[in-house]
């Protein structure tokens, strides 16, 4: 059965207001505890993979420049995040019991210059939809 692609709302996690000085950078591979954050990256804790985590960055690219428009900058990011899932877990987004968040600037932080995206994977519980805490990474997860 394939599934839409419809991307989780774990919470677009945003990179709301921050400014660069503020901001956390996050890459690939890092692990994440994302509980608590009340939907904002700016001090997501970065754990060892190793150990309980409930998310992990699987790519981070900059958007296109040009004028702010927030549904196209969605629309783009959510396409780059679905493209580059199989690459890091060994299989496609369509058919993976795993799902994505990702980030993006809002229009603050664009006029300021920044054009990051992060995608993040992580494993939902099969009845909320809610990231469930494992160890180890999903890189090749398939």
């Amino acid at each position: 059965m394939r599934r839409p692609i419809v991307l989780a709302a774990v919470a677009v996690l945003l990179l709301a207001g921050c400014s660069d000085s503020e901001r956390q950078e996050l890459a690939v591979g890092d692990c994440l505890t994302i509980s608590g954050t009340d939907g904002s990256f700016g001090n997501v804790p970065v754990v060892d993979c190793a150990g309980v985590h409930e998310a992990e960055v699987y790519a981070a690219f900059d958007l296109d420049a040009g004028a702010y428009d927030e549904d196209a900058v969605i629309v783009e990011v959510e396409e780059a995040c679905v493209d580059r899932f199989e690459a890091y877990v060994g299989e496609p987004y369509r058919t993976s019991s795993l799902d994505v968040f990702y980030t993006y600037p809002l229009a603050d932080a664009w006029d300021e210059g920044d054009r990051l995206a992060v995608c993040a994977v992580y494993a939902p519980d099969p009845d909320s939809g809610e990231p469930v805490a494992f160890e180890g990474t999903l890189a090749d997860a398939a």
